[in-house]
């Protein structure tokens, strides 16, 4: 049958495999067991065996650990660079200054990782860690404040206040006192950020008159729901001749108006900083489009929308804004 001799070949296979593999097993001297498989007897009789090369290696040396007063020179290094910024940052006035001196502050943040080395003193690798990190941080939250110079914050005590509540400034402190607390050798170093600054909202009487005028004319002046202080100019000109302080939601007059064609600018905002004349948060600026001659007249000004009102206010720069 087809089976049976299917049977009969695959023994026949299986004994001349047996068969060749005992007899390379006796050409190896005799050395090789009956039932030893073919690959044993081919090693038995074999040439040389071929040696595989030995695996190189190589070793790199690590540069041991700074010392603890090389660590704090770099420390004391990156305060020094850091500390005039902030304090720049505190000074600037107006949005050009404050954008600038944020834009320092970001790039020496940046520019400053390069004094965190690789080999910090063993007790302080995972604070040193977090100063790169919280520099980073803080360089982008430099970087992102620039965008609000000039109406957000427009005085450098509330951007320098802002930069001080920034995630990146608080991880800055927070890398300091684990440094501190690793080795006190590291306390007193990182200095150059105060604890967070708490916004301000600082506000004149309404009717405070911060430019005394000389003459015959009065402005009654309606706000709406923002402190605003209302200066009067010469037609084409910056040069303030009379300016008045007025609260939100509230009316005041402005007495001893020169007898002359003005402009009137508004400047709206929130926490008057009197010394340097100006809101610290939330500025705006602007101009009536229409002027006042105050030789015979005297004016009604409402800063908020009325019907029939014949008066539109036209967005100014605060560069170009007249002191008050």
């Amino acid at each position: 049958m087809p089976m049976a001799m299917r049977r009969s070949t695959s023994w026949g296979i299986a004994t001349l495999l047996t068969a060749a593999g005992l007899a390379a097993g006796c050409s190896g001297g005799g050395s090789a067991k009956a039932g030893s498989t073919g690959n044993q007897g081919t090693v038995a009789t074999g040439g040389p065996a071929s040696s595989a090369p030995a695996p190189t290696t190589s070793t790199s040396t690590a540069p041991p650990p700074l010392s603890v007063d090389d660590f704090k020179k770099r420390l004391v290094d990156i305060n020094g660079v850091l500390a005039p910024d902030f304090t720049a940052v505190g000074k600037a006035k107006g949005g050009k200054d404050i954008s600038a001196a944020l834009d320092k502050l970001a790039d020496d943040a940046n520019s400053q990782l390069q004094q965190i080395p690789d080999n910090p003193p063993r007790n302080v690798a995972s604070a040193s860690g977090e100063l790169s990190d919280a520099l980073k941080d803080l360089g982008s939250a430099a970087s992102d404040e620039k965008g609000d110079a000039g109406s957000k914050v427009c005085a450098g005590g509330s951007a320098a206040a802002a930069l001080s509540r920034s995630d990146g400034a608080g991880k800055v402190r927070t890398a300091a006192q684990h440094l501190a607390a690793a080795d006190p050798a590291y306390a007193d170093v990182l200095t150059f950020l105060p604890a967070p600054i708490q916004d301000q909202k600082r506000q004149l009487a309404s009717g405070t008159v911060l430019r005394k005028g000389s003459g015959p004319g009065k402005l009654t002046i309606h706000t709406a729901d923002e402190d605003a202080v209302v200066t009067l100019t010469r037609v084409g000109s910056k040069t303030p001749v009379a300016s008045v302080y007025v609260r939100a939601s509230s009316t005041t007059d402005l007495h001893n108006v020169p007898g002359a064609t003005l402009e009137a600018y508004i400047s709206y905002g929130t926490d008057w900083d009197n010394t340097a004349k100006a809101f610290t948060r939330d500025c705006a600026f602007s101009k009536a489009d229409s002027t006042f001659d105050f030789s015979d007249s005297d004016w009604e000004l409402t800063l908020y929308k009325v019907a029939n009102g014949n008066l539109t206010e036209i967005p100014v720069d605060p560069n170009n804004a007249p002191p008050p």
